[in-house]
């Protein structure tokens, strides 16, 4: 899942109209769908830059650290936001793990995958022959 994914997943989920997100409208349910993005992106890929994570509403770098600030606040404060919060934080970590675990399957199923491992196999085979002659043991 990449930022705009998770951005757009917000806005459905926030029945908002995705065509807004670069508006600068201050409408109570846009705002809200912005500091989630911005928080939830804050959260899943912490070393983002600011600039990549307002790129995206067309807004000013520090108002992702007003959003962090206000966000915090609300998660502090107001337990029916920190419930809302912790469904989106379990539902795209579910979603980001389904798709990590459709990516390993797909890697296995590609033969350059299985050529890592033989070849994983074969040297660590080469290591054991050697350890077993330099220790005087034997391998069966």
């Amino acid at each position: 899942m990449e930022y705009k994914e998770l951005a757009k997943y917000v806005f459905a989920m926030e029945r908002v109209d995705w065509e807004l997100h670069s508006y600068k409208s201050r409408k109570r349910q846009l705002v809200q769908a912005r500091q989630i993005s911005i928080y939830l992106a804050n959260w899943f890929w912490p070393l983002m830059p600011d600039r990549e994570l307002t790129e995206l509403f067309n807004q000013d770098h520090c108002m992702v650290h007003h959003t962090l600030k206000s966000v915090k606040s609300l998660l502090f404060s107001d337990k029916d936001y920190r419930a809302k919060m912790d469904r989106y934080l379990r539902d795209i970590s579910n979603k980001i793990k389904e798709e990590d675990i459709i990516k390993i399957k797909k890697e296995m199923e590609e033969e350059s995958f299985r050529k890592k491992i033989l070849d994983t196999i074969d040297s660590m085979e080469i290591i054991a022959r050697v350890y077993a002659d330099i220790k005087g043991l034997k391998i069966q």
